[in-house]
């Protein structure tokens, strides 16, 4: 019912449905929460779990050289399919064997770009579908999202807010913190998922000067798509308002 689609997919983004994306051949599928609670699936990582590779070398794959099949599914046009040779990061200079594997995040890559992928050569994953499959048919690393800027200089540099509902203790942990921006990272980074997000202008940011560090390819979210933040104990002078009229 998903047209084929590989065993191993990564989660590109979650609505009402869950959409999934094949990294070995840019074929997606959404699925619905009837069909999901039907046949539930678990992943292999969280994204604390990603580790980050630098790219070494990048081919994109043509049509022709695509897998093709009968009753495949539909195939993205959004994303570019390609090989990639990656390195851990931390190994860049200590190991110069690259790893090969193919991914779905080739309109976003070149050469010298960070990228965080699961290391499933050597990964302790316990998965029984994992277990079944022949070595074969798994890949040595599965590139998940392109990595930008450091994540401290990304808050730094961040002029907007989110609002959430006060009274909640647990939200001001260190995890809950470190989700929170890796989710307004994901809204900057994808366009079409902030388009149903109320995102306000943060007026009590300090403006951050650009330095040799930044990223010119690090993705903003624009002055334009920004709400300004009005007190509701303020007139529109941004004056205390006056008492109320009975």
């Amino acid at each position: 019912s998903l047209g084929g689609i590989g065993l191993i997919c990564v989660v590109n983004k979650v609505s009402q449905n869950v959409h999934l994306i094949d990294p070995d051949s840019c074929q997606f599928a959404e699925i619905n929460a009837t069909t999901y609670f039907k046949m539930p699936f678990t992943s292999l990582c969280r994204q604390r779990d990603l580790v980050e590779y630098t790219v070494i070398n990048i081919e994109h794959i043509n049509n022709k050289e695509r897998k093709n099949f009968s009753g495949q599914g539909k195939i993205s046009q959004k994303h570019i399919l390609a090989d990639c040779w990656v390195v851990k990061t931390s190994d860049l200079g200590v190991d110069d064997n690259p790893v090969h594997c193919r991914t779905f995040l080739g309109h976003l890559l070149n050469i010298g770009d960070s990228v965080l992928g699961l290391d499933l050569k050597n990964s302790n994953v316990n998965n029984q579908e994992l277990e079944q499959l022949t070595t074969d048919k798994i890949p040595d690393v599965v590139l998940v999202k392109k990595h930008y800027a450091d994540k401290t200089l990304r808050n730094r540099k961040r002029r907007w807010k989110l609002k959430h509902m006060e009274g909640f203790p647990h939200m001001d942990t260190e995890s809950c913190n470190d989700e929170y921006a890796d989710f307004a990272a994901d809204l900057e980074e994808d366009a079409q998922m902030r388009q149903n997000v109320n995102i306000y202008r943060d007026t009590a940011k300090i403006p951050v000067q650009s330095g040799e560090d930044d990223d010119p390819e690090c993705p903003q979210i624009t002055l334009a798509e920004m709400l300004e933040d009005l007190d509701i104990g303020a007139d529109a002078t941004g004056e205390e308002g006056g008492g109320m009229i009975e």
